[in-house]
């Protein structure tokens, strides 16, 4: 928790709201590549992946794997862990299929994506 300490007590509030925008902006920007088939980072990948092979949701399978990250991150970088750290683990997972289905809606797929696209951005 060493960050924590740096951290000025009036600039908190701020940083976690630039620290929350962040993860809001991940999320839409892994929807997107989910929606577009255009391809993914490695860790996104890996989360679809095992959660289409062991049947798990997107979203629970990133929490999982984040659990094995800590881990990792407990043994070599503890002093490294912060808020951010546990705000990541949680809502990174479930933003994607949120900002999904608001943006586009329940039926959003790479087929409907280009129409939905456009009705969203031009009006139709």
């Amino acid at each position: 928790m060493v960050f924590v300490k740096l951290i000025k007590k009036d600039r908190y509030p701020r940083r976690l709201a630039v620290m929350l925008l962040g993860i809001l902006i991940m999320g839409v920007g892994v929807g997107l590549f989910k929606v577009s088939l255009m391809g993914n980072d490695p860790s996104t990948a890996l989360a679809i992946a095992v959660g289409g092979q062991v049947g798990i949701d997107f979203s629970i399978c990133v929490i999982i794997l984040n659990c094995l990250y800590f881990v990792v991150e407990l043994l070599f970088a503890r002093d490294m862990v912060g808020v951010g750290t546990v705000v990541n683990w949680f809502f990174v997972g479930p933003s994607p299929p949120f900002s999904r289905s608001c943006l586009w809606g329940p039926s959003a797929s790479p087929r409907t994506f280009p129409n939905s696209w456009r009705c969203w951005g031009w009006g139709c």
